[in-house]
């Protein structure tokens, strides 16, 4: 006997097999697509938050700036660099300078090619703020310190040939010509602090008491001045009385 049998024909129901397809890819790429959801509005997120950070920015806001900058920190992992370029550029508007800094180094290890001479570059201008400070204070040998690291930062930094990464790199040769001129003031105005201690210094040496040794010459030296001048006043004595008895 013939073990073979018909088709089920509900099996052939076109309508069917279509709607079961559908259900095997939404279950396939269902999770796929709710992947892809979440990451579009993180980046919506991202635009939107950065977006018035900026605006905070242009107010003259950065305290405000800094706060919408907050979530960043979670919802940023692609562009991290954006994060800390302009949380660091909140900071140097807020007078910030040395947080700034640290910002902006941050930026530099995350950010592409083509961004870091911009970063770069406001990275050395929150480190000349902090030296023009160091000068304010007389801390000279820390102001030194800063516009050589700025001329070292300059000197190795290679930028691209685009016209942005240029003008950057133009500007930050200018400071580190810049750089250059205010050390070597800095290192003028620390010697002349030097010189002007100089004289105070020597007035204290001279106040101070006279060692044992230098006593005892001192006061051998007293007795041979008062001997000199006593043996000059017998001498002149003798003169005296002696043009005396001439005259009378």
């Amino acid at each position: 006997m013939n073990d073979n049998k018909p088709y089920d024909l509900e099996k052939l129901n076109p309508d069917k097999l279509r709607l079961k397809k559908r259900h095997i890819l939404f279950k396939r790429f269902f999770v796929a697509t709710i992947i892809i959801a979440v990451i579009s509005l993180k980046l919506m997120s991202l635009s939107i938050l950065t977006g018035g950070a900026i605006s905070s920015l242009k107010a003259n806001n950065p305290g405000q700036a800094i706060q919408r900058l907050l979530p960043l920190n979670i919802l940023n992992i692609i562009e991290t660099y954006k994060l800390y370029f302009n949380k660091g550029n909140a900071l140097f508007i807020k007078g910030d300078y040395p947080n700034a800094e640290k910002n902006y180094r941050e930026a530099q290890k995350s950010a592409p090619k083509e961004f870091l001479c911009q970063i770069t570059f406001n990275l050395i201008l929150s480190i000349e703020a902090q030296a023009d400070k160091a000068v304010e204070d007389k801390d000279y040998d820390k102001a030194v310190d800063r516009y050589e690291e700025i001329i070292a930062i300059v000197k190795n930094t290679k930028c691209g040939f685009t016209t942005s990464e240029k003008s950057a790199e133009e500007k930050m040769k200018n400071s580190a010509k810049e750089g250059k001129e205010k050390s070597d003031k800095a290192k003028q105005d620390r010697n002349g602090e030097k010189q002007k201690v100089k004289p105070d210094e020597q007035k204290d040496e001279e106040n101070k008491p006279p060692t044992d040794e230098q006593q005892k010459k001192l006061d051998e030296n007293n007795q041979k001045s008062n001997k000199k001048r006593q043996e000059n006043e017998q001498d002149r004595s003798y003169s005296e009385r002696e043009y005396d008895a001439k005259n009378w």
